[in-house]
């Protein structure tokens, strides 16, 4: 959420995994000499609130 005059001030709110689930973000492979390939889990983020304000003058 954000708002803002147009001019001097702004603030925002932001969430992310409000409802803490665990996931992977992302998922790859690597590949090994050996032929034995191994996956790789990437955790996402943890239950997250963001907030500020700015002020021009």
């Amino acid at each position: 959420m954000l708002l803002n005059d147009g001019k001097y001030w702004k603030t925002f709110v932001d969430g992310r995994n409000l409802t803490d689930e665990h996931y992977a973000a992302s998922v790859f492979v690597t590949g090994v000499a050996k032929g034995q390939d191994i996956a790789q889990f990437n955790p996402g983020a943890m239950h997250m609130v963001f907030a500020g304000f700015e002020y021009r003058y």
